[in-house]
């Protein structure tokens, strides 16, 4: 299985011009933890929730006064769409992140989640005890000896 047969290929995005109260109201309309940022069809970077609320403890300025672009990830990690599942989830352990961004020849195609992920596990397509080592080392926990 590959990551196409498991990433969710319809992406919200937002601007680099647009501005942070817009960017979170895309994450929070659409139930998403992240959205690319592109100029045009071009991938600038990632903001996270995460990104959004610790800019808002953060800074002297509301979030209608700043732009996506000012504050942007430029780090984007990524996979192909013909990637195993098994080297998705060994990027996503090495980068310590939930979410990559599926790009094929450097247009978006889409972004797989670690919970698309939990999909494959949980249809016998992804090994389980790969998927709980990897939960550990992203989530920073401990392994437990069973």
């Amino acid at each position: 299985m590959t990551a196409r047969n498991y990433m969710s290929p319809v992406v919200q995005n937002v601007s680099p011009r647009a501005t942070l109260k817009e960017a979170a109201k895309i994450l929070f309309e659409h139930d998403c933890g992240m959205v690319p940022v592109l100029d045009g069809d071009t991938v600038k970077g990632v903001i996270t929730d995460r990104d959004v609320a610790i800019i808002a403890c953060n800074r002297d300025r509301p979030l209608s006064e700043l732009n996506v672009g000012e504050v942007v990830k430029d780090q984007v990690y990524s996979c192909g769409p013909d990637d195993d599942l098994g080297t998705v989830l060994g990027t996503m352990t090495e980068k310590q992140v939930r979410r990559l961004l599926v790009l094929s020849g450097g247009s978006l195609e889409g972004v797989i989640s670690f919970d698309d992920l939990s999909r494959a596990v949980t249809a016998g397509k992804l090994d389980a005890a790969q998927f709980a080592q990897a939960l550990s080392t992203i989530s920073g926990q401990p392994q437990t000896a069973s």
